[in-house]
């Protein structure tokens, strides 16, 4: 689902969800059979992991992806693996500072978002 992040930002959807939002995101999440991570707000398609004012938004988007593998985990005749690639583009994709280059360690947020969903899958597998 890289799907979110767009919606996130083509809806300007403010920081605190609306059930209204949660349900557009999961119905999206329910047709998912794999999952592209990177994580938006309102205005940013992909936002630093590491910046405080970002946490909220991580864990939003962590709320959205345990949702979607409970729900994968739940239907009939899934297979044995799930896709879970950290999409974090490089420039022009990822916001740069000045003179074009990253703001932060793209590479480094990428192996912090697979720890996190490393965490998130061993918990989703715990409550089967």
């Amino acid at each position: 689902m890289g799907t979110g992040s767009h919606y996130v930002v083509g809806h300007e959807l403010p920081e605190s969800a609306t059930a209204e939002d949660d349900e557009q995101i999961h119905t999206t999440l329910r047709h998912s059979w794999g999952f592209h991570g990177r994580v938006a707000n309102s205005e940013q398609l992909q936002v630093p992991l590491t910046f405080a004012q970002h946490r909220p938004w991580l864990d939003r988007f962590l709320g959205w992806w345990r949702y979607g593998i409970k729900d994968w985990q739940a239907r009939p005749n899934t297979p044995a693996i799930l896709s879970f690639t950290c999409e974090l583009g490089p420039p022009p994709y990822a916001i740069t500072r000045h003179d074009g280059r990253d703001i932060t360690d793209r590479w480094g947020e990428a192996l912090m978002l697979k720890e996190l969903m490393r965490g998130v899958w061993d918990e989703c597998q715990a409550g089967r």
